[in-house]
């Protein structure tokens, strides 16, 4: 009996020559290999074997072949039989022999099978698909083709083109964009054309086998070519394990060219590079040493013509943490959820892991991240975070939690502070904290630190629950848990719990704004809270017998959690025509102003629809992005926000807003992140468009230009809004920046300070500084800048504001360069503090007073209406000020000052002060001409300004005009000296009359 092992394994196995069984004999003897590890060496029936499946493109002869059929003795009786099986019945000659034939009527699929005998046995049936189909040629339309010059010809090459069935193929161009060319021949494989200009010609060809024709294929040809644009992706973070590059973001910007890459370590300690050559190459040999390692890469790309300017990137070598390492406790990790990371109770040294009630909850809508256990230095832990991050999501955009219990809370938030103060990296920043009865130190100056630590302006805030070891601790939301009967353990048992929602009052977790736990964590339904920068007035405490939170004291602190809008608008996902769509909310207990916001993605929410005491009501017909993320954020009287999860529309009218670096020709989704990813020297360009730009930027030390996209024009600069986050400075430098680094042609309003500069002196220039808390230019710690043609107005606080800093005998003053500003109708002083250089600038009608406590230069300026109008308050200095050749209320001793009403063309009026739009006009009236802003003309006067003319007789005019447009003989007017005021040098000064 046969064994049915036979000639029964795969039918594809191949063996290798020389290959064996067990038994040392050929490892197939018959035609299939057997089943097992002994091949039967023996009598084995016949095998038929009906050769390969064919595909003919043309109806011709056919020829099937059973020529590679086994028979165990090949000299013996061997008989074939033939059968079709499937397809239009055809005549086969010489059914019974090796090989047979046919002639097919027609397109079709045949299918036959084969079977074979020695006489005794015969074989199993083999099939063959015989496929008579003609296929179509596939064009190649060759490689597209970037020059840098106009060449004499260019040629292309459409030889790569074939057909499966070998058939003679025709050629077909034809331009399809570009400025138009003349083929030499458009039936060639290789066509040349004489480029009469610069720009891209595509062409498109087509071919034929005399049947059927190609699907087209497009080549582009770029004349003038731009060197593409080199992307090293982000920075990384190593420990010892290999880490991968990415470059796959570089891009040819005249949209052809095959890249070609090419990367080389140029810093840091030497590390092994591979595939070099490649988008993604591999970086290993990284060794640990007590202090941060920094390696740079370069990247250089080649569109073949031309090669690119260089791109860098890091890796972070963090310092040695030895075996601490983190744990996932519900594995994979998922870039798209936020994450937790926990630290347990211990010993005031050493402790463990942290796991949580109602995991179910928590693990569905986080990564949560413990250990095994822990121990000194904490911010180690910090150092292993971004290390993991970095190779489990190196572009992670969600929020990261930490939190601990006892001994827990230290690891917690020294990783916070390290994650946050060291690395500064928006990608893995840490924004907030859950204490959970925190042991073992007193964190009055680590929660100080943290909140201090904010990165690209997401602003931190913590959450403490405290029982036995803990305490309230100024800055945080504060949650009591009395005692008795609380203990050590009750609050994170109850953080844990607070994910079942039936355990608070009618299963709402929100509790009329007295939550915390679960609800306020990154997995809750109030993840997108921003904390108020002044926390003390949240203080709640746990009610042991209701097992929910209430109000610690109400009249003491009678704060309440804001809770997220509950949108009204278009579903999500939903297309939105041209006649737009309502995108509002229901009211909100507790809210006192709604802002809708869009954003290209829902990590970027950084556009201002609107911003109204009440849900809005506008109907939204045009959008900034083809897909527009939206949701609305309301606040509290205390400033704390909260946003619901944003939806997302698919826009059919949309007018782009973009921030494009035009340096790189890279284009973003904030302005934050295009100055992150810029380099020295380049240049961001911000659109003016439909919506505000909702954030807080930061220079980050970088020489680098952001500006409008037209600084000279007063519309654009007004339509170019950048509107902080209410918290901290709408505009930061505090990296050192220099001269180099320029501001320029923006309204930057909605912040504490309007612009922050620390041990920084960068360019501000034709921007409007207006509606900020507190100053609208705040200067620190020897702040050189140089502010020309800026408006700072109706800022809550001074105009420009210098903080002298002492630090033992250093005393850290600042200098700022003030050129053709207008300072004006703020809310406490105009100029404060520092040795500023003050030149052709107004000083008009701030609160407290025009120039104070500080030791000015002043020179064809107006300082006038300032406080309550006395000398007292137009100028008071801390040292003796140099003021000449300007008007000061009240005189002031100098050369060629006076002191005269300068006839503005109208002032702001502070008892008007509620409308901080109502600005005043600070033109300088004339008889022989005035520029009228509003209707963009020159007018007359019925008096002209004792300022016009007035300023120092050695300083140049600069743009000012020599006489009105429309008196060229100059027989009303004429300029003969440079003016007083802001306008003074420009060319909107006003002009002298003859009178």
């Amino acid at each position: 009996m046969d064994s049915p092992c036979i000639s029964a394994g795969d039918p594809a196995f191949v063996s290798e020559p020389g290959d064996t069984d067990i038994d040392g004999d050929p490892r197939i003897f018959a035609a299939v290999v057997d089943i097992g590890a002994d091949e039967y060496i023996g009598y084995v029936k016949p095998v038929a074997n009906a050769g390969l499946d064919q595909h003919v493109d043309l109806p011709r002869l056919i020829t099937l072949d059973g020529s590679g059929s086994f028979f165990y003795d090949p000299t013996g009786t061997t008989t074939f039989e033939w059968e079709q099986l499937v397809g239009p019945e055809v005549q086969l000659s010489n059914p019974a022999g090796m090989n047979a034939q046919f002639m097919p009527d027609s397109d079709s699929e045949y299918r036959f099978a084969l079977v074979v005998g020695d006489g005794t046995h015969n074989s199993g049936p083999d099939e063959v698909l015989i496929i008579v189909y003609n296929r179509p040629p596939v064009a190649d339309a060759g490689p597209d083709q970037s020059i840098s010059h106009i060449p004499a010809v260019v040629t292309l090459d459409g030889s790569g083109s074939y057909d499966p069935g070998d058939a003679t193929l025709t050629y077909y161009w034809r331009q399809i964009d570009g400025p138009a060319v003349e083929l030499s021949d458009e039936n060639t494989a290789g066509p040349t054309f004489v480029p009469p200009e610069t720009g891209v010609c595509t062409f498109e060809l087509v071919v034929s086998d005399g049947l059927i024709d190609s699907d087209p294929d497009v080549v582009g040809i770029v004349i003038g070519n731009h060197a593409p644009t080199a992307d090293a992706g982000s920075s990384r973070y190593a420990a010892e394990d290999p880490v991968v590059l990415n470059g796959t973001d570089s891009f040819d910007r005249d949209g052809y060219g095959e890249l070609t890459y090419h990367w080389q370590q140029v810093f840091g300690p030497s590390v092994d590079i591979t595939d070099a050559n490649t988008a993604t190459p591999t970086v290993a040999g990284f060794v640990q040493g007590n202090t941060i390692q920094r390696c740079q890469f370069e990247l250089t790309v080649s569109d073949g013509d031309l090669v690119g300017a260089a791109d860098t990137v890091e890796v972070i070598i963090v310092p040695h943490f030895g075996d601490k390492s983190l744990i996932q406790a519900n594995p994979p990790f998922d870039p798209a959820k936020p994450t937790i990371v926990a630290f347990g109770g211990g010993d005031c040294n050493m402790g463990g892991s942290m796991s949580l009630a109602s995991p179910s909850d928590w693990y569905e809508r986080v990564n949560f991240l413990t250990v095994t256990s822990y121990s000194p230095p904490y911010d180690d832990y910090g150092d292993v975070l971004v290390v993991y991050l970095s190779r489990v999501a190196p572009d992670y955009a969600q929020p990261i939690q930490t939190m601990g219990f006892s001994t827990g809370n230290m690891p917690a938030i020294d990783v916070g502070i390290r994650v946050n103060e060291t690395y500064a990296d928006a990608r893995f920043a840490v924004n907030r904290i859950s204490l959970l009865d925190p042991a073992c130190r007193s964190y009055n100056d680590d929660i100080s630190r943290f909140l201090a630590s904010a990165v690209d302006g997401e602003p931190c805030w913590i959450d403490n629950y405290y029982s036995t070891a803990g305490r309230y601790y100024r800055g945080a939301l504060n949650i009591r848990f009395p005692v008795p009967p609380a203990a050590h353990g009750t609050p994170p048992a109850w953080y844990g719990r607070s994910a079942d929602s039936s355990l608070w009052p009618d299963g709402d977790l929100y509790n009329d704004g007295v939550t915390a736990g679960y609800y306020l964590s990154v997995a809750g339904p109030g993840r997108n809270l921003r904390l108020a920068a002044d926390a003390n007035d949240y203080y709640f405490k746990w009610n042991s017998e209701t097992d929910h939170l209430e109000l610690n004291n109400e009249s003491a602190y009678p704060a309440r959690i804001p809770k997220p809008a509950m949108l009204i608008g278009p579903e999500d996902g939903a297309v939105v025509d041209a006649n737009g769509s309502l995108f509002t909310c229901e009211l909100t207990e507790g809210a006192v102003g709604y802002q809708l916001i869009f954003g290209a993605d829902p990590q970027h929410l950084n556009l201002i629809v609107s911003d109204t005491p009440e849900p809005p009501l506008e109907l939204v017909t045009v959008f900034p992005f083809e897909t527009t993320y939206w949701t609305i954020v309301t606040r509290d009287e205390r400033g704390a926000t909260i946003y619901s999860d944003p939806a997302r529309i698919e826009s059919a009218d949309v007018q782009a807003q973009p921030i494009e670096n035009i340096t790189t020709g890279r284009r973003y989704a904030s302005i934050q992140q295009a100055i992150s990813d810029a380099e020295t020297g380049d240049e961001i360009v911000v659109s003016a468009g439909l919506y505000e730009y909702f954030e807080n930027i930061d220079f980050k030390g970088k020489a680098l230009t952001v500006r409008s996209t037209d600084p000279n024009d007063p519309d654009v600069v007004a339509a170019t809004v950048i509107n902080g986050r209410s918290q901290g400075a709408a505009v930061t430098f505090s990296g050192g920046e220099d001269a180099n680094c320029v501001i320029a042609g923006f309204t930057i309003t909605g912040a504490d300070r309007g612009v922050y500069c620390s041990s920084a002196s960068p360019t501000i220039r034709q921007c409007t500084i207006m509606g900020n808390k507190d100053a609208g230019i705040k200067l620190w710690d020897e702040s050189n800048p140089a502010i020309t043609h800026c408006e700072i107005v109706a800022n809550g606080g001074a105009g420009i504001e210098s903080v002298l800093l002492r630090n033992g005998r250093h005393v850290a003053t600042n200098y700022p360069t003030i050129t053709n500003c207008i300072v004006a109708a703020n809310s406490q002083y105009g100029i404060s503090g520092g040795v500023p250089t003050i030149t052709n600038c107004t000083i008009v009608e701030n609160l407290y007073g025009g120039i104070y406590d500080s030791e000015p230069t002043v020179t064809n300026s107006i300082v006038y209406f300032n406080g309550d109008g006395s000398a007292d308050t137009q100028i008071t200095n801390s040292g003796p000020p140099a003021v000449t050749y300007s008007d000061v209320q009240g005189s002031w001793p100098g050369v060629g000052n006076i002191d005269a009403d300068p006839n503005f063309v109208s002032l702001q009026y502070w008892a008007n002060a509620d409308d901080s739009n109502a600005g005043g006009d600070y033109h300088l009236k004339s008889v022989g001409g005035r520029w009228n802003a509003e209707i963009g003309a020159w007018i007359l006067d019925d008096v002209t300004s004792p300022c016009i003319d007035a300023g120092d007789p050695d300083s140049p005019l600069g743009a000012e005009l020599l006489f009105v447009p429309d008196d060229p003989n100059k027989e009303l007017s004429e300029n003969l000296r440079i003016n007083m005021g802001a306008y003074g040098g420009t060319i909107q000064a006003s002009i002298a009359s003859h009178e």
